[in-house]
């Protein structure tokens, strides 16, 4: 997720593609986070995606806001070392 957040034309080609794969899939919402192998292995073993959502929660806080409107401290902590708490969620059902 750091070069996502830290390189501003990967991150827009990249949640473009989430958002048109997301759509495409019938999705109605993407959760974007680093690497959690807690919260891969939830997914993984088929549970619902906003039963991750749930545990993303749990685990790290609400979400980060909008990718779109990154906080410049994000984006200066992720050209060192984002802390795998950093996630974003967005709803991607009105989007056309």
């Amino acid at each position: 997720m750091v070069g996502f957040l830290a390189i501003e034309p990967l991150r827009r080609a990249r949640l473009l593609a989430f958002r048109t794969i997301a759509r495409a899939s019938g999705g109605g919402f993407i959760a974007l986070h680093a690497d959690s192998d807690e919260v891969d292995d939830l997914f993984w073993s088929g549970r619902p995606p906003w039963e991750c959502v749930e545990r993303m929660e749990e685990l790290w806080r609400p979400p980060d806001g909008s990718v779109e409107g990154l906080e410049t401290r994000i984006i200066a902590a992720a050209e060192i070392d984002l802390p795998s708490s950093v996630w974003f969620f967005e709803d991607v059902k009105g989007e056309a």
